[in-house]
C-alpha cells in the first residue's frame, strides 16, 4: 500500500470558490481533494497512518512466521515501546549546549544506544537466525538527528531517495516524474541537490584525471 502511495501523483484536487462570510462578495478558494480509489473526500490522517505503519514494519522487519496483521502489530508495539522509553534510553547521555565537543559526543552515544536497542530486538525475535525474516529489519529508518532527538525517515525522504535511485539507474527526468509523481521542477531540484553525492560517480570522475 505504501508503495502505491509513493508512486501516486499528488492528490487529485480542484479549487472551488465559496463565500468567506455570509452575504460577502469576497471569494475564498478552498481545495476539494478526492481519494481516487473510492471517490470519497481525501482523509489525510489515513495516509499518515499507513505511512507510519509501513515505516514501522520496515524498521522492525517482518518475521517469516507472522502474517501481515501479526507483523504490523509487532512493529507498532515495538515502535510505541521505543518512543515511550526513549528518554530513559538517552538519559545517560545529556546534551551540554555550552560545550560543543561534549554535545557531539553525547549525540554519537545516543546513536549507538539506539542502534544497540534496535539490534537487541532483532536478535531476540529472530533468535539470531537470518532465515527468520521474510523482510529483514531496516533500522536506519529510525535515527538520532543532529539535535540529539529520536527521529524517523518520512515519506518525502523515501520519494526523494527513489528519484535519486532512478537517476543513478539511468532514467531521464520525465520517466522519473511518471514513476514518482513529482513535478519536473521538483525532480530537477532533487537531482541537482543530491547528484554530486554519488560516491561512485565522483570516483569515476577522479579516475579520468589519471
Amino acid at each position: 500500500m505504501i508503495l502505491e502511495a509513493l508512486r501516486s501523483p499528488e492528490p487529485f484536487s480542484w479549487e472551488i470558490g465559496v463565500d468567506a462570510r455570509p452575504h460577502s462578495t469576497v471569494q475564498q478558494k478552498l481545495p476539494l481533494v478526492v481519494n481516487e480509489d473510492n471517490g470519497e473526500p481525501y482523509d489525510e490522517s489515513t495516509y499518515r497512518h499507513w505511512v507510519s505503519t509501513a515505516r514501522a514494519a520496515a524498521i522492525f522487519g517482518f518475521l517469516a512466521c507472522d502474517n501481515a496483521r501479526q507483523a504490523i502489530v509487532r512493529a507498532e508495539r515495538l515502535n510505541a515501546e521505543l518512543i515511550k522509553n526513549v528518554d530513559k534510553l538517552f538519559a545517560l547521555f545529556p546534551l551540554d549546549e555550552e560545550n560543543k565537543a561534549q554535545r557531539a559526543r553525547a549525540v554519537d552515544q545516543r546513536k549507538r544506544a539506539l542502534a544497540e536497542w534496535l539490534d537487541a530486538q532483532t536478535a531476540r525475535d529472530s533468535n539470531g537466525h537470518e532465515t527468520a525474516w521474510l523482510l529483514k529489519p531496516c533500522p536506519t529508518l529510525m535515527f538520532v538527528n543532529g539535535a540529539g532527538e529520536l527521529d524517523q525517515k518520512h515519506d518525502q525522504d523515501l520519494r526523494d531517495t527513489c528519484v535519486m535511485l532512478l537517476d543513478r539507474a539511468g532514467c531521464d527526468l520525465l520517466t522519473i516524474c511518471d514513476i514518482t509523481g513529482h513535478s519536473y521542477r521538483s525532480a530537477q531540484t532533487i537531482v541537482k541537490h543530491y547528484r554530486a553525492r554519488n560516491a561512485a560517480r565522483a570516483d569515476s570522475g577522479i579516475d579520468r584525471l589519471e
